[in-house]
């Protein structure tokens, strides 16, 4: 199970959701950037990762 956490610029509070597959993760992590929310990271197995880290590390997506 993977976390997606998210924290916008207003005082709303963070979103989470959970993901089954890398994949779902890596996906939720981006739509999150995408709609400029700047604080974005992923817990996986105790350790937290930022969405670029998670993306670069244990996705296994490379930047072209």
């Amino acid at each position: 199970m993977f976390i997606v956490q998210c924290q916008p610029h207003t005082l709303d509070g963070a979103t989470k959701i959970t993901t089954a597959t890398k994949q779902a993760a890596l996906e939720a992590a981006s739509d999150f950037l995408n709609q400029g929310v700047p604080f974005v990271s992923i817990r996986l197995s105790g350790r937290v990762y930022t969405a670029e880290e998670f993306a670069t590390t244990v996705a296994g997506v490379r930047e072209r």
